[in-house]
């Protein structure tokens, strides 16, 4: 059962499309590993990646199920990652007061890449991830968490050197054994940097 109440103050929007199955034409409904409801799920990812507009890559995880994958990777690419994005984003923050409005708030944090800033519609490749529950899409802007947030296959690429080999074996893993693809798979497909690390 979800419990909402675990993320108190954060705001929350309904999925909008850019966070939808492309073979649903509809939110995410059940986890890519498990099988479970996500709605059952007290929170759940999402990560898409994109050629042009066209999806090519996408999942849906629950907490529980993405907590089982990070075991799998290693310390020194989670803390890498960590301090990665701790230097880059410390100088990029999001206005997430009351002074914006949600839409606003969502904007800002899907329109210009987390890490560099680049806009998305100048982005041939790019990536989005974003933390839901309850069926909704939550919103956070602080300096070094965020959801939801866009990654562009420049600073994709700056992040795949550095994961270890335990930590992509783990990753090609997980995609082999779950990934069948989103309509356009097949097309140029972006970096397998794992994004929801």
């Amino acid at each position: 059962m979800n419990d909402s109440s675990s993320f108190p103050r954060l705001r929350r929007i309904p999925v909008p499309p850019l966070f939808w199955s492309a073979y649903h034409e509809a939110p995410f409904r059940h986890c890519i590993d498990c099988g479970g409801p996500l709605l059952e799920a007290d929170c759940h990812f999402i990560q898409r990646a994109f050629v042009g507009n066209q999806p090519v890559f996408e999942l849906a995880i629950c907490r529980r199920c993405h907590e089982h994958l990070l075991e799998q990777f290693s310390r020194q690419t989670c803390q890498a990652m960590d301090e990665h994005l701790m230097n880059c984003c410390a100088d990029r923050p999001v206005d997430e007061s009351d002074r914006i409005s949600d839409e606003q708030l969502l904007t800002a944090c899907v329109d210009c890449c987390l890490i560099c800033g680049r806009n998305r519609s100048e982005c041939h490749r790019f990536c989005v991830g974003g933390a839901c529950a309850a069926g909704d899409l939550l919103l956070q802007a602080g300096t070094f968490i965020r959801s939801p947030v866009m990654i562009c296959d420049r600073c994709l690429s700056d992040m795949s050197d550095l994961i270890s080999t335990q930590t992509r074996d783990a990753w090609d893993r997980f995609v082999e054994q779950h990934f069948d693809g989103p309509p356009a798979v097949g097309q140029d497909v972006p970096d397998r940097t794992p994004l929801l690390i």
